[in-house]
C-alpha cells in the first residue's frame, strides 16, 4: 500500500513495475492507495524516531546522525539500516519514448483512482486496471476499444519493452548553491556551536560533500552483520572517532540483463515447477500410483518448499549430485 502523493502514482513507476512482470518478476502487481489526508500509524512511528529521537541531539554531519539510530530505535529488529544512493537512474527518459499517457490517477482527478491492477491481458500486453476504492469487487478497464490493441480489456501503458538499460542521472548542485552553503558554513554562530558541542571537523567535511560526493574513509574491516545490510558495499564514513559503517550504492553502468538478473535466474526454477507440476496432473488424471510418479510429486512438493539454491556466479539454479541423480532415475 502507498501513500496518495502524486510520484507513487506516476507513470514512470506503472512502467518499471510492467517491466518487471515482463521479466517474469511477478505476474500480477497490484497497488493501494489511502485516501487523502489519510495516515499510517507505522510509518509515522518512523518519522518520531527519525525526527525527534535521532534529532535531538547535538551534530553537524550525516554520520553522526545515523549514528544515534541504535539510541532511537533499541529493538535491532525494528531499526530502519540506512542506504546511501550517491547517483540514481534516468527512468523517465528510458520509458518515456516507450509509454503511452493516461489521466485520472491523481486524487484532483473525478476517478479519484486508489487501487491499480497490472498483469499480462489478452493483448498479450502487461495492461493496467483500475479501482476507484479498494474496496470495490470489480476491477475497470476501457469503456471503449483501444485501436492500437482491439483485445485489450485494460489500457496498456507500456507499448514495447525499452533496450538496454537507463543512464545514470548525475547529480549536479549549482554553483550558487555551493556558494551559499560555503558562506553559511562561515557563519559565527554555527562555528561556536561546533566548539561548544566538541564536534571538530565537522564543517570541514560537510565542505567536501557540498558538490554531491560523499567522502568515506574506504571499505569496513568489519561490516555489520545483518539481513538489512545487502544493497551496495559497506564503507567507514564520518570524522575522527565520530564514524559509522554505512552501505553506499555507487554509479554503476549495467546491462538490462544484468539489472534484472533475478528473474533470468529464477525463470529456470519457474519452468522446473511447472513441468513437475503437469507429471503430477497428469498422474492424477490418470490415477497412476507406481514409485516413478510418486518421486515426482515428493519432488515437486520439495520444490515448492525448498527452491534450489541459485548460483550467483553462473545466474543458474544448481541442484545437488544426489538431487540430479534422482532426476535421471525418475
Amino acid at each position: 500500500m502507498a501513500d496518495n502523493y502524486s510520484e507513487n502514482k506516476c507513470l514512470v513507476l506503472i512502467c518499471f513495475l510492467i517491466q518487471i512482470i515482463h521479466f517474469k518478476w511477478f505476474e500480477t502487481v497490484e497497488l493501494y492507495f489511502g485516501p487523502v489526508g489519510h495516515t499510517h500509524n507505522g510509518n509515522d512511528s518512523v518519522h518520531h524516531g527519525h525526527n525527534n529521537i535521532a534529532g535531538d541531539f547535538s551534530m553537524v554531519t550525516l554520520p553522526e546522525f545515523l549514528s544515534k539510530f541504535s539510541l532511537a530505535w533499541t529493538n535491532n529488529d525494528a531499526r530502519p539500516w540506512p542506504v546511501y544512493v550517491e547517483d540514481v537512474y534516468d527512468w523517465q527518459t528510458y520509458y518515456t519514448p516507450h509509454m503511452s499517457r493516461v489521466k485520472g490517477l491523481m486524487a484532483s482527478s473525478e476517478l479519484y483512482v486508489r487501487a491499480i491492477k497490472l498483469q499480462m491481458g489478452p493483448s498479450q500486453k502487461v495492461e493496467m486496471m483500475y479501482k476507484g476504492s479498494p474496496s470495490n469487487t470489480k476491477w475497470l478497464g476501457l469503456t471503449e476499444p483501444d485501436p492500437r490493441y482491439p483485445s485489450a480489456e485494460g489500457f496498456v501503458i507500456l507499448n514495447d519493452i525499452p533496450e538496454g538499460s537507463p543512464d545514470i542521472l548525475e547529480s549536479s548542485v549549482p554553483q550558487e548553491v555551493i556558494r551559499q552553503v560555503k558562506r553559511s558554513l562561515q557563519h559565527p554562530n554555527l562555528i561556536d556551536f561546533v566548539q561548544a558541542n566538541e564536534l571538530a571537523g565537522g564543517l570541514a567535511w560537510l565542505a567536501q560533500t557540498i558538490e554531491g560526493k560523499l567522502p568515506t574513509r574506504g571499505l569496513s574491516e568489519n561490516p555489520p552483520m545483518s539481513k538489512s545490510v545487502n544493497f551496495g558495499k559497506i564503507e567507514v564514513v564520518g570524522v575522527g572517532n565520530r564514524t559509522i559503517d554505512l552501505p553506499i550504492i555507487r554509479p554503476e553502468r549495467i546491462t538490462q540483463e544484468k539489472m534484472f538478473v533475478l528473474p533470468l535466474a529464477l525463470l529456470q526454477t519457474i519452468n522446473d515447477r511447472n513441468e513437475l507440476l503437469t507429471h503430477v496432473e497428469y498422474a492424477k488424471k490418470n490415477r497412476t500410483q507406481n514409485s516413478s510418479v510418486r518421486g515426482v510429486v515428493s519432488r515437486a512438493r520439495q520444490l515448492f518448499s525448498n527452491p534450489p539454491e541459485l548460483d550467483e556466479k553462473h545466474n543458474t539454479v544448481e541442484l545437488s549430485s544426489e538431487e540430479s541423480q534422482q532426476s535421471t532415475t525418475n
